[in-house]
C-alpha cells in the first residue's frame, strides 16, 4: 500500500469514527424499529427473493458494482448508437436513462439493451413531463400542468394512463420531475399532494418504482409526519435526495427519512463531475446512496472498486444494496426477458380511448387569466390579426382559429435584430391578437406592442413561459396554454370563440393579482371538433358513412357530397366525398358551396320568419294581403272550375276515420267498402284570393294555392314555340305535296331566327340597366318589365275552398315576399346581415358568385333546354331564378358545417355564440308537430315518406332538398345531421340517391354509432 493511500485510508479511519459516534447518538435518540416494520412500505421487498438471492451468487464483484450504476446515456442517435452498446459491453450498468426523438428508435434501442445485458436494466425515465418526449406521437403534460386542472378525478384517469404507458415503453423506474415552484397556500399544497399520491398509486399498481426528488418532497412541511407519510405509504419505492455539497459534508436526509417513515425503499443520487471523488462516493454510501446516477460510469465503478479493496466498504454491504436492486428488478418484471414492438406501444398511445383522455386533460388546463371580451361573440363586427412571436409552430392554432372567422396571421422570430421594427409596423386598428409563444417577453416587447396602437381591442395567447404573465394588466384578455403541442394550439383557438369553456386555473403565483387557483371562466358558446368517442359515439361504426358514401359515388347517384354530423354541440364527423363532377377534376372540398335548394324554406325563409314572430312583426294569423300595398286582382279571363277527389277504400285499410271525415264526405256502399270524395272550388271573387290566406297555412302548405308560380311562359317559351310552328306547318304541309319542300321546311320557316325572335322577347344575353337587370344565370337576363306580368298573374292564382295540405313552392315564395316587404329589403340582406355574419356562417348566402370564385361552388344541373348553361352559383330552381335568385323556396348556397351551425342555433333553443338570434318558445313553437298537421311550422318532421333515418325520434325536424341535400335536427339526442351533394348533376332525372336511399343509411348510421 502506497503513502498516499495510507494517508487516505487514515482519513477515512478518522472520518469513519466520527460516523459511527453520530450513530450511536441517533440510535439512542432514535431507538431501531422493527425490521419487518421498517420495510412495510416499500412494494418491491415484499416480492418473491428467489431470483435474486441465486442471481446475487453468480455476480462477481465488478458486476455487483455495476449493478449500483444507473447509467445516463443522454439523447441517442444513429451516430452515437454503437459507441452506447459498446459501453453497455464494458461495465454492465444496474439501469439506463437515455432518450430518443423517435418511439421507434426508442423501441428498439429498449430491446438491444435488455438483449446485451446478464441482467436486464431498470430502464429510468427522467422527464418534465414523467415520460420521454417523440416527435411520432403526442406531448404529454408536466406535473405543473396538471395543477391548473381542478377536478382531481380527470387527473387521476390520466395518471392511470400515464402508468400504463410508462409500461409499454417497458420502463421500470420513473424519476417523478420536479416540481417548479412553492407556496404556503394550503389549498396548493393539497392539491399537489393529491396529484403526487395519485402518480405513485398507478406507478405501483404497474410495478413501475415510482421515485422522488426530496426538493419535490420537502416543498411540504418536513415536520409534518402524517402529511409526508402519506406519500411513502401511497407507493413511493425510491427517493433522490437533495446533496448540496458532498465534499463539505453537507448531506441530505437520507437515512433520517429511512428511519423516521419506515422506508426500506431505494435511495439514488445524481453524481456531478466535481464529486466523482473517493471521498465523495463514500460519504454517498454512508448515508444510504444505493444508486448512483452518472454519465461516467468507468469513474464511480472505479471509486466503488478501491474503497472495497481499501476496505473502506465491505462486500457485505454492496450485497446488501444489490439484493434490494434484483428484488426491485423482480417486481418490476426485468428478471424476464420482455421484448415491446413500437407498433404496439403506437397502437396503444393512438388508441381511441387514450386519445379522448389525453383530449380532456389538455381541454381542462386551458386558463383564462384575465377576461373582459372572450368568448368573441358578434363575428360581423369583428376584425382580426393574429400575430405570433417566438416559435413558428402555430399551425394548429391558425387552422382551428381560420373555422370560426377570417383573419390575417403574421410570424416574427424574437431572435431577429429587426423584430421589434417590424412588430410596430403591423398595429393596425383590428382586433389584436398576440401569442407568446415559448418566449420570455420583457418591456421592449411590451412597448413595441402598445406603441402608437390603433387596435380596437388587444388579447394575449401565453404559450409556456408562465413568468409572461406579469404583464397580464395591460390586455383586454389573457390566456394561459402550458404547452405548445397541436392539441393545446386547437383548444386555445376553440377557447376564444366560446368552441370550449375555460376552466383551468393558475398552477402557481404571480402577482398578489395572479395567485395560484385564479381564473376567470369562459362558457362555450360555439361548436368545436371532436373525437367522436369523447361524445359517447362509436367512430368504427361512424367510419360506415364512408363507406355508403362512396357506394353512392361508384353507382352514380352524385358525383361527390358533405356530411357532417354534430352530437352534444360538436361535431363528430366532417368529411367530403368525391369530385365536383364525374370527371373528376376537383376533388370536393370542406368549404365548397352547394346548392341547397328547398332547405332554403327553413335556412331562410322559415329562419326570417320566426325572428319577425318573435318580435310580434308577424302573426300566424295574419292574411297575407296586410303585408302587400298592391292587392288589386284582375280577374278577367279567369273562368271558375270545380275539381272532384273520389277515393274507394277498404275499412280495414282506414286507422284514423276522423282525418276522413274532417276533409272528406263519404258514402257507405257496403259493409267492406265506402266511397270518400271532396269537392274543391276554385273561384274567381276576391273573397277567396292568395291575400287571404294566412301566414300558419304557408308555413304548413295548406294554402290551398295553386303549387307553382305562374312562370311557364317563360321556362317553356321554346316548347310553346316549336307547338305552334308544328301547327303552321302541318297546314303548310297539307298545301304542299312535293316532299322536298317538306324535307326544307325548317329552313323555309328559319326555326334559328323565329326561336330567338321569341328568347328577345323574355331574355336578353346582357345586363341593361333600367330595362335587363335580373340574372337568371350567365348571360340570361330576364327583362325588367316582365315583372310586373309575373306579379299579375302570381296575385291571380287559384285557391282551393278546402285548405288541404299540398306541399308547394308558391307558399314559401310569397311568405318570402311578405317578409321582404317587412323588412323593406330583401331576406338575402336582412338574414346576411342579422344572422349568417354574426354566426361566422361565411360560406351561407344566396347569389354566391359575388363572394366566392366559382371554383368553390359545385355545378348543378347541365342545363341544356332553357338555360342552356351548366348551372354553377346560379340557383338550380326556375322560379327562384326568375325572381332574380333570391327566393323564399331556394337559391340559398352553403357549405354542409355552416348548415350545420345553423341547426345547432335551433337545437340550442334560438342561441348561438352568446348571441341570441330567435327565443326559445318560437323556436319550440315552430319545430314541433302542428295541430292537424303532419308537419312544424315551415319544418318537415319524421314521417312513412320522409327522408330520414331509422332511430331518429319523432322529436326531429329538418327539410330536404331537390338537389340531393337534407338537414335532421334531434333535440332528443342533440344531434345535428346535413348531407349536400349535388345528384342533379349531369341531369336531374337521376333518382339513384333516392332508390340507394343515401342520407337515410347515413342518417341511420349515427344513430347505430351511440355507444349504448
Amino acid at each position: 500500500m502506497t503513502i498516499g493511500k495510507i494517508h487516505l485510508k487514515l482519513k477515512y479511519l478518522i472520518f469513519a469514527g466520527i460516523l459511527v459516534t453520530a450513530g450511536v447518538i441517533i440510535i439512542f435518540l432514535f431507538p431501531k424499529k422493527d425490521k419487518e416494520k421498517q420495510i412495510y412500505p416499500t412494494p418491491f421487498l415484499s416480492v418473491e427473493s428467489a431470483w435474486a438471492d441465486t442471481t446475487i451468487k453468480y455476480l462477481s464483484v465488478e458486476e455487483k458494482i455495476g449493478q449500483l450504476i444507473i447509467y445516463d446515456a443522454g439523447k441517442i442517435s444513429k451516430n452515437n448508437s454503437d459507441s452506447l452498446f459498446s459501453d453497455l459491453y464494458k461495465f454492465m450498468p444496474g439501469g439506463i436513462i437515455f432518450n430518443t426523438d423517435s418511439l421507434n428508435k426508442f423501441v428498439k434501442y429498449q430491446n438491444n439493451i435488455q438483449k446485451i445485458s446478464k441482467i436486464n436494466l431498470l430502464t429510468i425515465c427522467k422527464s418534465e413531463t414523467g415520460i420521454p418526449e417523440f416527435i411520432d406521437i403526442n406531448s404529454y403534460p408536466d406535473i405543473q400542468t396538471l395543477l391548473s386542472i381542478r377536478n382531481d378525478s380527470i387527473t387521476d384517469i390520466y395518471v392511470d394512463f400515464f402508468a400504463e404507458f410508462s409500461k409499454q415503453l417497458n420502463i421500470s423506474f420513473n424519476i417523478l420531475p420536479e416540481f417548479r415552484s412553492s407556496s404556503n397556500d394550503s389549498s396548493y399544497n393539497k392539491k399537489y399532494l393529491n396529484i403526487l399520491l395519485s402518480y405513485n398509486e398507478n406507478l405501483k399498481d404497474k410495478k413501475i418504482i415510482s421515485c422522488l426528488s426530496e426538493k419535490s418532497f420537502f416543498m411540504f412541511d418536513s415536520t409534518n409526519f402524517e402529511v409526508n407519510n402519506k406519500i411513502f405509504k401511497s407507493g413511493l419505492s425510491a427517493i433522490l435526495p437533495n446533496y448540496n455539497n458532498i465534499q463539505n459534508n453537507e448531506f441530505g436526509l437520507t437515512n433520517n427519512i429511512k428511519t423516521k417513515y419506515n422506508f426500506g425503499g431505494l435511495s439514488a443520487v445524481e453524481i456531478k463531475d466535481a464529486d466523482l471523488t473517493p471521498e465523495s462516493i463514500l460519504n454517498l454510501i454512508k448515508n444510504g446512496a444505493e444508486l448512483f446516477i452518472t454519465d461516467k460510469p468507468e469513474k464511480i465503478i472505479n471509486n466503488i472498486s478501491n474503497l472495497l479493496e481499501d476496505e473502506l466498504i465491505t462486500e457485505e454491504d454492496i450485497n446488501y444494496t444489490v439484493r434490494k436492486i434484483l428484488l426491485a428488478k423482480t417486481w418490476t418484471g426485468v428478471d424476464s426477458n420482455i421484448h415491446i414492438e413500437a407498433d404496439s406501444v403506437i397502437s396503444f398511445s393512438k388508441n381511441i380511448k387514450n386519445q379522448v383522455i389525453l383530449r380532456n386533460v389538455l381541454k381542462k388546463t386551458i386558463t383564462s387569466v384575465k377576461n373582459n371580451l372572450l368568448p368573441f361573440m358578434n363575428l360581423r363586427k369583428l376584425n382580426f390579426k393574429v400575430l405570433n412571436i417566438g416559435e413558428q409552430n402555430y399551425t394548429s392554432f391558425k387552422k382551428t382559429f381560420s373555422e370560426y372567422s377570417l383573419s390575417s396571421f403574421s410570424s416574427f422570430d424574437s431572435e431577429d435584430d429587426a423584430f421589434i421594427s417590424k412588430l410596430k409596423k403591423h398595429k393596425k386598428k383590428s382586433d389584436l391578437i398576440i401569442l407568446f409563444n415559448n418566449i420570455k417577453a420583457d418591456t421592449n416587447i411590451i412597448n413595441a406592442i402598445f406603441e402608437n396602437n390603433s387596435s380596437k381591442t388587444i388579447s394575449l395567447i401565453n404559450f409556456g413561459n408562465i413568468e409572461n404573465l406579469q404583464f397580464a394588466d395591460s390586455f383586454n384578455a389573457v390566456i394561459q396554454v402550458y404547452g405548445n403541442s397541436e392539441i393545446e394550439q386547437k383548444y386555445v383557438a376553440d377557447a376564444i370563440f366560446g368552441g370550449i369553456s375555460m376552466q383551468g386555473q393558475l398552477p402557481v403565483n404571480i402577482n398578489d393579482s395572479l395567485y395560484f387557483g385564479k381564473s376567470v371562466k369562459a362558457k362555450k358558446v360555439r361548436v368545436s371538433r371532436v373525437l367522436p368517442e369523447e361524445e359517447g359515439l362509436n367512430s368504427k361504426i361512424l367510419s360506415k358513412i364512408d363507406s355508403i358514401a362512396n357506394d353512392g359515388i361508384r353507382r352514380g347517384a352524385f358525383p361527390g357530397c358533405q356530411v357532417v354530423v354534430f352530437k352534444n354541440g360538436n361535431a363528430v364527423f366532417d368529411k367530403t366525398f368525391g369530385y365536383h363532377t364525374y370527371a373528376k377534376q376537383r376533388r370536393v372540398r370542406k368549404t365548397d358551396l352547394y346548392d341547397l335548394a328547398s332547405i332554403t324554406k327553413i335556412a331562410a325563409t322559415t329562419l326570417a320568419a320566426m325572428r319577425l314572430y318573435d318580435n310580434g312583426r308577424l302573426r300566424l294569423n295574419n292574411n297575407l294581403g296586410r303585408f302587400f300595398r298592391d292587392t288589386e286582382i284582375d280577374y278577367s279571363n279567369i273562368k271558375p272550375d270545380t275539381i272532384f277527389n273520389i277515393d274507394t277504400l277498404k275499412f280495414a285499410d282506414v286507422k284514423d276515420f276522423r282525418k276522413i271525415l274532417r276533409y272528406q264526405d263519404t258514402i257507405h256502399l257496403n259493409d267492406s267498402v265506402f266511397v270518400a270524395f271532396d269537392t274543391l272550388i276554385v273561384t274567381t271573387t276576391p273573397g277567396n284570393n292568395i291575400f287571404k290566406v294566412k301566414i300558419r297555412d304557408l308555413l304548413l302548405h295548406k294554402s290551398g294555392i295553386t303549387p307553382t308560380l305562374p312562370i311557364l311562359p317563360y321556362v317553356l317559351y321554346k316548347k310553346n314555340y316549336y307547338d305552334s310552328l308544328e301547327l303552321i306547318k302541318q297546314r303548310f304541309y297539307k298545301k304542299i305535296k312535293n316532299d322536298t319542300l317538306k324535307n326544307n321546311a325548317d329552313t323555309i320557316f328559319n326555326v334559328k331566327k323565329g326561336l330567338q325572335e321569341v328568347f328577345d322577347k323574355y331574355f336578353t344575353r346582357k345586363y341593361i340597366k333600367d330595362s335587363s337587370e335580373t340574372k337568371i344565370a350567365n348571360s340570361f337576363f330576364l327583362q325588367n318589365r316582365y315583372f310586373d306580368t309575373l306579379w299579375r298573374d302570381t296575385k291571380r292564382l287559384r285557391v282551393y275552398s278546402r285548405k288541404i295540405y299540398q306541399y308547394a313552392d308558391i307558399n314559401m315564395i310569397l311568405l318570402q315576399q311578405a317578409i321582404d316587404s317587412i323588412n323593406r329589403r330583401g331576406i338575402d340582406r336582412y338574414l346576411r346581415y342579422n344572422v349568417y355574419q354574426p354566426m361566422g356562417l361565411n360560406t351561407m348566402c344566396y347569389k354566391p358568385t359575388k363572394y366566392f370564385s366559382k371554383y368553390n361552388i359545385v355545378p348543378t344541373e347541365n342545363d341544356k333546354y332553357w338555360r342552356e348553361q351548366v348551372l354553377r352559383g346560379n340557383v338550380h330552381d326556375p322560379s327562384a331564378a326568375l325572381l332574380g335568385r333570391v327566393s323564399g323556396n331556394a337559391g340559398l348556397f352553403s357549405d354542409a358545417y355552416d348548415l350545420a351551425l345553423l341547426g345547432q342555433m335551433w337545437l340550442n333553443g334560438g342561441s348561438y355564440g352568446g348571441m341570441s338570434f330567435i327565443s326559445k318558445k318560437t323556436v319550440q313553437k315552430f319545430t314541433g308537430f302542428q295541430e292537424d298537421s303532419h308537419r312544424g311550422l315551415g319544418f318537415d318532421k319524421p314521417g312513412k315518406k320522409s327522408i330520414i333515418g331509422k332511430g331518429a325520434p319523432p322529436e326531429s325536424y329538418g327539410h330536404t332538398g331537390f338537389t340531393g341535400t337534407c338537414i335532421w335536427v334531434d333535440p332528443v339526442n342533440d344531434i345535428v345531421y346535413v348531407f349536400l351533394s349535388n345528384r342533379v348533376y349531369p341531369s336531374a332525372k337521376n333518382w339513384r340517391i333516392n332508390r340507394l336511399k343515401i342520407r337515410q343509411k347515413i342518417h341511420t348510421v349515427v344513430y347505430d354509432a351511440i355507444i349504448k
